[in-house]
């Protein structure tokens, strides 16, 4: 039979209800956890042996693996990148729009 839990089911039964509620839970999180990160592609990857180290230090030092430090390096340096584009654009946009100026002022 099993022991009684207080409410006349066996405690066998509240184990599997337990169980079943802590997989579905497990799963849950699983699949939420899937669909939040996007594709990913393994591939290897050759580096000269001094920016391997300087890698793996900086991923101790940020508490993140080898792979996740890389990661940050790149989106930084995409950052930087898209940043110094926007300044270029922008100081050719203000130079053009004080020559507009200045020819409006002379006329």
């Amino acid at each position: 039979m099993g022991i009684d839990d207080g409410e006349g089911r066996c405690a066998a039964k509240v184990a599997a209800l337990f169980h079943h509620f802590t997989q579905t839970r497990d799963n849950r999180a699983m699949t939420l956890a899937k669909k939040q990160k996007p594709p990913r592609v393994k591939t290897a990857l050759r580096i000269p042996e001094e920016l391997h180290r300087e890698i793996t230090q900086a991923a101790q030092l940020n508490d993140r693996s080898f792979n996740a430090e890389v990661l940050f390096r790149l989106s930084q340096f995409h950052t930087k990148e898209s940043l110094d584009v926007l300044h270029t654009e922008n100081a050719e946009i203000k130079a053009v729009t004080q020559e507009i100026l200045r020819l409006v002022r002379t006329r």
